[in-house]
This record gives C-alpha cells, structure tokens and sequence, in this order.
C-alpha cells in the first residue's frame, strides 16, 4: 500500500502532483496508456529506450500526447464568421469561438501549452526493465531532489532478483537463439568463426531477422480510439462552421514513437525474430509522395538525432501544413464539393482570385459523422502566418489566400433561392438572381407557381452567362423559358484566410 499511495500521489505535496504519476494524473493525458506504461515491462533496445536518451531537460514524449492539431493554439487559432451566399448550407453560419476558451470548457480538452508546461518537469528515466521502472517510480515519492538513494531492504532485494529472474527468462533472444541451433548445424573450421562473429550480437544474426513493414495510417486507429485525442475540443464546434488550426508534430511524433515501442513490446512477448532496432510504422497522415506512393512522416528512430520532439518528420512538414476543419451538413449533402486553396490578388483595393495554380490537399480525414479536416502544405518559403493571412492594405504586398468551396459541374439542377426578406417587390438585375422572395414576395409558401399573373411583374431580364451575352428571356413564354430561367449555376465561395486566423503583430510583419 505504500509503494501504491506514492504512485498514486497520496505521499508528497498538496496538491498530488509532486510523483511522476501524479503529475501524469493531474494532467491530461489518456489514461490507459499511461497505466499499459506503468504496468508492463520496458524493454531496452526498443524505439522509446532509444529515444530517451536524449538531451536532458527536454520534454518527454508523454507530454506530447495532447492532440495532433492545436499547436500555439491561443495564438494561431479563431475562428470566425464568414461572408456566405444567400442559398448555401452556410447560410446561417455560426461564429466559432476561440479555441482557448473551448478548452478550458473541458477537462479533456486543455491547451498543449498549458499540458506541456505541466510535462516539462517530467522527464524520462533509461527504461531498461522493471527493475528500473520499479526503482525510480517507488522512490521518487519519498526521496528529496538530489538526495542519495536509500539502501534497499531485503524484501526490495529479494524483489529485484525476482524481476531479473523473469526478464531473463522471458528475454525472445536466447528461446530463439535455442531453437536456431537445433535447427542449423554448428560448423566447424573457418565458417564456425564467421557463425561466431555473426551471432556475437544476437543469438539470431541479423539476416534472419524479419523486418515487416506497415503502410496503413495509424490517425485513423487514433479517430476510431477518440476523435478528441485528435483535436481536443472538436465535439464542442458550432455547427455549420470552418476554421484553420497548425499541426503539432511533436504530438505526431510522439505517437508514433510510443507505436512503434509498443509493437517491440508485443514482438518481444510474442518470441517474434524482429530487429528491434527497426521503425515499422512511419506514417501518420494519409499522404503519396509525387510517384503516388505512400509517403513516410517520420525518418527511422535508430537515425534521430539528439533533438526535440516534432524536429525528424519528413513528409507532411507542420511550419508549412495548414488544417481546414468544417462542421456542418455541407460535405454530406454535397460530398462531391471541391476545397483548395489558390493565392489571392489585389485588385485596387479588393482581393480576388490569383492566376496562379490551385493547392489542393494534400490528406483528408473525417472525426466523426459531420465534421471533416483537409490538410494543405502550402509551397517552401511560403509563411503561414504572414503569406497566407496577407495583409488588407494593398500596399503590403501580401494579399494572403483563399480557401475555394466549389460545386461541381454535374447534372444541371432546376430551382429559385431562398431569397430574404428585403428582396420583396423588387426585380433581380439577372435571372440567375430570381429567388422564392421576388416571385411569391413572402417566400417558398406555395408548392407552385402562378405563371400567368406573374409575368407583368417579372419582365425580360438577361443572363449572367460569363462573356458578352444579348440574350433575353421573358418569365412564362413557354417551357425552354422557364427551364433557363430557374437554371441553377455551381455555386462557388471564397474565404479569405485572415477570417480564420489571427493576424500576425506589426513586429512579425
């Protein structure tokens, strides 16, 4: 009960955090994988043994663990109203709050700043088995900072031997080393001596190892898990809204990392012959390369240098990576909706569309029935807070981007628009503008319409066909008319992204 009352941070200060599993308890990070770590053995030579150590002081991968999305989230991420087109599924959009304030609504959804802060005074041990494990979590409870161990008891002794006697016993290298020598004769003379140096090492030589490979994304094992260990705080977006948030790549990398050692584990459990000093899964996000190959987020661990979390990803770069996330029924109403992004363009003192090529996402995901995520990697030397918001003087220079929602060009579609209130009595410039308003004058009340008595008040308007365009159309001539009149173009919205990010200070201007 003691050893339990000082993991569970009963012994120390007030406030339960001063043990490493109080800390872990007082933060948010999940739970199961936090009592999987503390419950199981650790083992030497896998990719977390390897990556630990590191430089000291940094912060653990552990406390990465606080969603993929959300980086600098006070001051990357607002979202904001957008201007909508009457007709649209964003008709009523609403405003999206700060996602600051959404986290702190939930005891799950806290700021990976505010998680990170509380992590960076946790920091790993070599994790080289239970003994280890054993030895510095039950300590850490009662020993002061800097004062020397104390002298284990015979009980801890007989503990020790306990766990060494197991982990030899369960160690995969010498059951598998056995039953390779009774399988290979031993030979003699000069190949004997080859056989001896190739299994100085490992009992079982490096080219008899398996090294598998898994190409299957793992954000989607993470989504089915909980889309709020994704993106804390997605469950409380409004709905029929949009916003932009950065990637956290020390979250990504962590998560693979932590993958990647628990396959070793479960290889080692199990008595598979891997190397245990390979990465099996690389990839996050669902992402080609140019070939149309899967591409890889991480370089293998046994090549990282002795750097911070989020500095080896390869792939999807996060300082280049914008996020798109929409909640509302657009996309399944209209799953065939296009999204990307195209440079914007001063034109006098408007911003339009560029001429340059459009950027299309490069992964897409859904969290859940009605929310949905695109992620952009806008070209190298493009800044995300500073050219792709832009600038709205024209003098700047920096007109930003725009992120295009376009219907495609299908089956062509028959109808009027919705139409407000204020458009009663009067007579749309185009037939393209004709909604329920102008032709009933209190909206869509009818199931049909009156032909006859509306053709006085409905005159001879023109197309909005793109171009020069003589042609003219009366309301009620006959039905190839009609047809062309109640015609419905693809819809086509641009948001600016200084809608959905917050400006950079003049000083990083």
């Amino acid at each position: 009960r003691g050893a339990h009352s000082r993991l569970a941070g009963e012994v120390g200060d007030d406030d339960g955090t001063r043990t490493l599993h109080g800390r872990i308890l007082a933060g948010a990070l999940p739970k199961g994988l936090v009592s999987a770590a503390t419950r199981r053995r650790l083992h030497r030579r896998s990719p977390l043994a390897r990556a630990s150590l590191g430089k000291r002081g940094e912060a653990s991968p552990s406390g990465a663990l606080t969603g993929a999305f959300l980086s600098r989230s006070r001051q990357l991420l607002r979202f904001a109203k957008p201007t909508i087109p009457t007709g649209t599924v964003f008709a009523d959009s609403a405003s999206l709050s700060s996602i600051a304030n959404l986290a702190k609504q939930g005891t799950n959804a806290k700021t990976s700043n505010q998680t990170v802060a509380q992590a960076k005074s946790i920091s790993l041990v070599q994790p080289v088995g239970a003994k280890v494990l054993a030895g510095k979590l039950g300590a850490l409870g009662t020993r002061a900072k800097g004062a020397p161990a104390p002298a284990p008891t015979p009980a801890e002794l007989e503990l020790r031997a306990l766990a060494n006697a197991a982990r030899a016993g369960l160690d995969p290298d010498a059951i598998l080393g056995a039953r390779l020598q009774t399988l290979v004769r031993a030979p003699t003379g000069w190949a004997r001596a080859q056989w001896q140096q190739a299994t100085k090492a490992s009992p079982v030589p490096a080219r008899l190892q398996a090294c598998p490979s898994f190409d299957a994304p793992l954000i989607d094992a993470l989504i089915a898990r909980d889309p709020e260990l994704l993106m804390p705080g997605v469950g409380r977006l409004p709905a029929d809204s949009i916003g932009l948030a950065q990637i956290n790549g020390a979250f990504v990398e962590a998560f693979l990392l932590g993958a990647n050692h628990e396959l070793a584990r479960e290889f080692v459990w199990r008595e598979y012959p891997a190397d245990l000093g390979d990465t099996w899964l690389r990839r996050f996000w669902d992402t080609l390369d140019e070939g149309g190959q899967p591409s890889f987020d991480i370089a293998p661990v046994d090549r990282w240098k002795p750097r911070a979390l989020g500095t080896h990803q390869q792939g999807v770069d996060p300082a280049r990576t914008l996020v798109l996330v929409i909640k509302g029924q657009l996309l399944r109403r209209y799953p065939d909706t296009l999204i990307y992004a195209v440079p914007a363009a001063w034109q006098g003192a408007v911003r339009i569309e560029g001429p340059q090529d459009r950027l299309h996402p490069a992964f897409v995901g859904a969290l859940g029935r009605d929310v949905a995520f695109l992620g952009f990697c806008f070209p190298a030397g493009v800044d995300v807070r500073r050219d792709v918001i832009g600038s709205p003087r024209a003098g700047a220079g920096r007109p930003g981007w725009f992120f295009a929602f376009e219907q495609p060009a299908t089956g062509p579609r028959f109808g009027l628009d919705l139409g407000r209130s204020q458009q009663a009595g009067r007579i749309p410039a185009t037939w393209s503008e004709l909604s329920w308003v102008h032709v009933m004058g209190t909206g869509p009340a009818q199931s049909h319409l009156p032909l006859s008595p509306l053709a006085a008040r409905n005159p001879t308007r023109p197309y909005d066909d793109e171009g020069a365009n003589t042609w003219t159309e009366r309301w009620a001539l006959d039905a190839a008319a009609m047809a062309r009149i109640t015609f419905q173009r693809p819809v086509r919205m641009l948001v600016h992204a200084d809608q959905l990010l917050s400006a950079p200070s003049e000083q990083e201007s």
